[in-house]
């Protein structure tokens, strides 16, 4: 997949279904791009010896370790480090080209006269630009048009939610839109039902990015017609889609998928609230569950406070050894303020287990507390990609300045053999002597040309 995505202006969905791209002339005009920017590299990594750049050198090595690690190592090994979409650090091996074709880039303009150079500006500027509008053909062909039908009912869903929810809901489970069936729809490539949460203010779960680094993801999944992770085909799948709302508390059920709402409608577990277009709305039925539950032993938890980044509960009447479950993925992120010898790990299923608390009436916070490390490494990175771009004015300066008009690029000469031209005034100066027939000292004369 990297190498194919390194060539041609593909799509990743394509290449997961196994399918080729379709050959037209736009795919050829966009891969242009991509394989001059290869040529370019490794040409000016040949050339660099011969150019003294060895900023080009360091990219080409970049670009070339970066594409081995991601079209070998990482599929061969499933390193965690290369992140869960390793495919989208062929960014950095095209940076790592860009640099490489400097010197190529450099030798073009000396050849190039300045009134030339500024003749084709002009064009060129203008050729981009249209380049941009021909190249973004494709996203503004995906991209949903804001007044299609599907986006209005998508804004209908919107403001019955927003309209009918109240502080008894639990989560919502929303099915994504991408890859669901009726597939060919506007929105079969759109996770547009990720911003419900900020247009409606309920608790979201299901329409997200499916690539993320929690266990929960495997079993909460929404997209590609799933629900729960789970293909709805009989009475068991209904069962085991109650059972994991349970567990992440979600009260309600929004369905993408017309055929499946319809098939969901008909069973008995779930209450039909509403049907908005395509999308049908449903209520849990003949269970209970909260955020935060006994396991094991028989303890009363209550007066529970869930937002966002924090759970407070208090537990009595338990046993010792009471364990809890929070209806949240587990993360290392997570603090436990609570009695003492309690410990937070992480739940078989993913999500955060309380364990060991004592015999009596505790009260249980949890809390999100993310450490300010990572925010003061990525200023320092972007600090030092600051300074980075000032090294070569730097370095330019410290350089003493060429003697002569030709000889290395290093701006030595030879102490046996002068530059040609380095003594402008040798001719003039050859009968400007004094008497005794020795050359008059004369600052002008000697000055060599700078």
């Amino acid at each position: 997949m990297a190498l194919a995505r390194l060539f041609l202006p593909t799509d990743v969905v394509e290449l997961v279904k196994g399918e080729a791209p379709e050959m037209s002339a736009r795919l050829v005009l966009e891969a242009l791009p991509m394989w001059g920017l290869i040529a370019l590299g490794v040409w000016g990594a040949f050339v660099w010896r011969r150019r003294k750049n060895e900023t080009s050198l360091y990219g080409f090595w970049v670009a070339v370790i970066m594409l081995v690690l991601i079209a070998f190592v990482a599929p061969a090994t499933n390193a965690r480090v290369f992140g869960p979409v390793s495919w989208r650090l062929l960014y950095f091996v095209r940076i790592g080209l860009a640099l490489g074709a400097i010197p190529v880039l450099a030798a073009a303009e000396t050849r190039w006269a300045p009134l030339a150079r500024r003749r084709i500006a002009l064009p060129a500027a203008a050729a981009g630009i249209a380049l941009c509008f021909w190249c973004g053909a494709p996203l503004r062909a995906e991209t949903p048009a804001s007044r299609s039908d599907e986006m209005t009912e998508v804004r209908q869903l919107w403001d019955w939610l927003s309209k009918n929810k109240n502080d008894g809901w639990g989560r919502v489970y929303i099915q994504d839109t991408f890859m669901t069936p009726p597939l060919g729809a506007d929105l079969g490539e759109s996770h547009i039902l990720a911003l419900t949460s900020r247009e409606t203010g309920v608790r979201q779960l299901g329409p997200y990015y499916g690539v993320v680094p929690y266990k929960t993801k495997v079993w909460t999944m929404g997209q590609v017609g799933l629900l729960y992770g789970l293909r709805i085909a009989g009475p068991d799948d209904i069962r085991e889609l109650r059972d994991r709302m349970n567990a992440t508390h979600a009260t309600h059920l929004v369905v993408s998928d017309p055929t499946l709402g319809i098939q969901i409608q008909r069973t008995s577990a779930f209450g039909l609230l509403a049907r908005v277009g395509r999308f049908s709305v449903f209520e849990r039925r003949d269970t209970v569950s909260d955020w935060v539950t006994p396991i094991g032993h028989e303890a009363v938890v209550d007066a529970i406070e869930y937002r966002t980044g924090a759970v407070d509960c208090r537990v009595s009447q338990n046993p010792s050894g009471t364990a809890l479950l929070v209806a949240t993925s587990y993360h290392p992120f997570w603090r436990l303020a609570g009695p003492e010898n309690a410990r937070l790990t992480e739940d078989p299923s993913g999500l955060m287990r309380v364990e060991n608390i004592p015999g009596g009436d505790h009260r249980i916070e949890l809390s999100y507390d993310a450490p300010e490390w990572p925010k003061w490494v990525s200023v320092a990175g972007w600090l030092s990609l600051v300074l980075l771009s000032y090294l070569p004015i730097f370095t330019q300066q410290a350089i003493p300045p060429t003697l002569g008009g030709g000889g290395s690029l290093s701006g030595r000469t030879s102490p046996h053999k002068p530059n040609r031209g380095q003594y402008p005034c040798r001719e003039s100066c050859a009968g400007n002597r004094d008497r005794s027939g020795s050359p008059r000292r004369d600052v002008s004369c000697g000055r060599r040309r700078g």
